[in-house]
């Protein structure tokens, strides 16, 4: 564990803004997902940046007021991403085809499961977002749900199962 503060310290709002500068400090760059306006996401976004650190940026819906964060972050130079690719290239970290990894997930199935939250996306939604095409989508999130890892809520919209 890394802190500025002794063992003991009690959790304080005000200790966040450090926590997230420690944070982005151990990082070789900064991914935010969703993010309100103001938000510790944006914190250690910001502490990122000061540091010389890559900031990417997950783009959302228009009206969610948890993509307005992201938002600000790509029209302030942060890097949108829609798929790993987009991070890993700047490292200079290729991919591999249907490598499983570990947690059992092949590349695919990593990139939608990503892409998935706890408010219902639309399989097209899913599929604009990760850049793949509908029958890849289709397949991986065919997979995730057998494997108990998504649900499908309605027609074609998915959402993250919680254990």
């Amino acid at each position: 564990m890394i802190s500025e503060y002794p063992p003991g310290t009690r959790p304080a709002p005000w200790h966040f803004p450090m926590r997230n500068r420690l944070i982005a400090g151990l990082a070789d760059g900064v991914l935010v997902a969703e993010a309100c306006e103001k938000s510790g996401a944006l914190i250690t976004a910001d502490a990122a940046l000061d540091q010389g650190k890559n900031v990417y940026a997950l783009p959302g819906a228009f009206d969610s007021p948890q993509s307005r964060g992201c938002h600000q972050l790509i029209q302030s130079g942060a890097k949108l991403v829609y798929r790993p690719e987009d991070i890993l290239e700047d490292f200079h970290i290729e991919r591999k085809a249907a490598q499983k990894r570990k947690d059992g997930l092949d590349n695919s199935e990593e990139v939608v499961y990503a892409n998935l939250c706890l408010y219902p996306r639309s399989l097209q939604e899913v599929a604009d977002r990760c850049g793949l095409s509908l029958q890849d989508v289709s397949a991986a999130l065919l997979r995730l749900e057998l494997e108990g890892r998504v649900v499908q809520t309605g027609s074609h919209y998915y959402v993250i199962r919680m254990s």
